[in-house]
């Protein structure tokens, strides 16, 4: 009996040497001040270690509930040895940003920084804690990633991504339930999350890591709160865009880039009013809207304006009785580089303002065109023209004809097919917008002409002006001038 006793008792001690183990957290390489947080956050429950004392203590970080690194290097290899100790196991990476946090630490202060820290890795803690292995790693002051293993799941890739989405879901659903308190003044955190799994996604962290970031971009242009798992879609899209990259590069360092003029007609005598200028590339098969969207994620935004207003200066210089548009968005129009810089290339060349037209997409950011109204003033009160163009897309604001100090109202080429296709309630619809618009005293031009049919219908609707295919395709600068 005694023996009975004295084993339950030895047992107890392992049991409670073995408990006390499951609560160490290994910190290689924190700051004082990093291992004070996570502490603070942890509680007295956990013991905070800085060292590996032998293998054991290897095992325990790769084991252990809680487990927390700082740094995209030492997430990435405590990762890999996650996966390769149990290749048989499914995971899953989460890839965690926080929205707009330059700006809340600009306005509310460098304790932000802590505050939201402490709010983050306290949140993904709760969710992780009772789920079984997992590694968080704290990659930047804004990003965080999870890598969390999944139980066996017998459905494959389609049952490992519902799991992916429930958690990411709860992710945001705990990232939103509550507000920081910082000095006083309360603020909800927005995330966005990207998403992918291994093996499926990636065999290694680093492809795991990328695929997520994809993923994670994906997100972030739907909005704030949400989260998307990573598809091969993603992958073609990214390889769409790293050869814009390099096209683009190339086009502006070896001059691989020129301009095209399509011809704006008058419809009530069928003479050439004005052109607009598009860019093109030679030899290759690139919009120009690729052209302008990538050049602005490569901060290029200035040069191609720049490339823009000084070939429309020189062109209107040599042909003085047309008008000349090119298009503009609207934070070019902001940015008082960018738009100095075209003021400069048209003072250069002694052009009337008269004779040159901004455009501005009408699918631009609501609050954008907001902030640019007195800009567009600005422009308008120095004599030149502007165009709200896309008239008639499904961001369209009629309050805009009426707000935006326009000259010309565009109307989106898509409306005209859809008009000639018998849709009744949408040409009722764009006849309203030709008549506010020439009572407010605004010329329209139909964009996309490329049937007979729709030249009638741009005449039919009292359109001003149109352009398009069926009328006259793009002409280089020498067809122009007629060289």
């Amino acid at each position: 009996m005694l023996k009975k006793i004295e084993f339950d008792e030895a047992m107890q001690e392992k049991d409670k040497k073995i408990q006390k183990k499951k609560k160490e957290i290994i910190l290689l390489g924190f700051p004082e001040k990093e291992r004070k947080l996570i502490k603070k956050i942890l509680g007295k429950k956990f013991e905070i270690k800085d060292v590996l004392e032998d293998e054991k203590d290897e095992k325990i970080i790769l084991s252990n509930r809680g487990n927390v690194v700082i740094g995209r290097a030492n997430f990435i290899s405590r990762a890999q040895k996650m996966i390769d100790k149990n290749r048989e196991k499914k995971f899953i990476l989460f890839n965690i940003m926080i929205r707009y946090y330059d700006t809340l630490v600009s306005h509310l202060g460098m304790d932000t920084q802590d505050k939201i820290e402490q709010y983050v890795l306290r949140k993904l803690l709760y969710i992780f804690n009772k789920t079984g292995k997992y590694l968080i790693g704290k990659i930047s002051e804004r990003k965080f990633m999870v890598l969390k293993e999944i139980s066996d799941l017998k459905d494959g890739k389609e049952r490992a991504r519902e799991e992916g989405e429930r958690i990411a879901r709860t992710i945001i659903e705990n990232m939103t339930s509550d507000r920081i308190n910082i000095s006083g003044r309360y603020i909800i955190p927005s995330v966005n999350i990207g998403v992918s799994i291994y093996k499926y996604d990636g065999e290694k962290i680093p492809e795991l890591a990328k695929n997520s970031e994809l993923a994670l971009q994906e997100s972030i242009d739907e909005g704030a709160n949400i989260f998307e798992v990573f598809s091969e879609e993603m992958r073609s899209l990214s390889s769409r865009k790293t050869f814009l990259i390099d096209e683009i590069l190339d086009g502006m360092n070896l001059g691989k880039i020129y301009p095209v003029f399509q011809p704006i007609f008058s419809l009530e005598d069928m003479r050439i009013k004005g052109y607009e200028l598009l860019i093109r590339w030679k030899d290759k098969q690139i919009s120009p809207e690729d052209i302008i969207r990538v050049s602005e994620e490569l901060g290029l935004i200035r040069e191609i304006n720049d490339f823009l207003s000084r070939k429309i200066s020189e062109i209107s210089w040599k042909l003085p009785k047309y008008f000349f548009s090119f298009n503009i968005n609207v934070r070019s129009i902001l940015e008082d580089k960018i738009f100095n810089s075209i003021l400069e290339n048209m003072q250069k060349y002694m052009i009337n303002p008269t004779r040159i037209c901004f455009e501005i997409s009408e699918k631009s950011d609501y609050k954008e065109i907001s902030k640019a109204k007195e800009r567009l003033s600005e422009i308008r009160r120095m004599g030149f023209l502007i165009a709200l163009d896309d008239f008639g897309s499904p961001q369209t604001l009629i309050s805009h004809i009426k707000d935006i100090p326009a000259d010309i109202i565009k109307i989106d080429k898509e409306i005209l097919k859809a008009i000639d296709g018998k849709d009744d309630i949408l040409r009722m619809i764009v006849e309203g917008i030709v008549y506010i618009s020439h009572k407010t005293g605004k010329n329209v031009v139909i964009e996309g002409i490329e049937m007979e049919s729709e030249l009638k219908l741009a005449r039919e609707l009292k359109c001003d002006m149109a352009q398009g295919f069926a009328l006259c395709p793009p002409m280089t600068e020498e067809e122009v001038l007629g060289e």
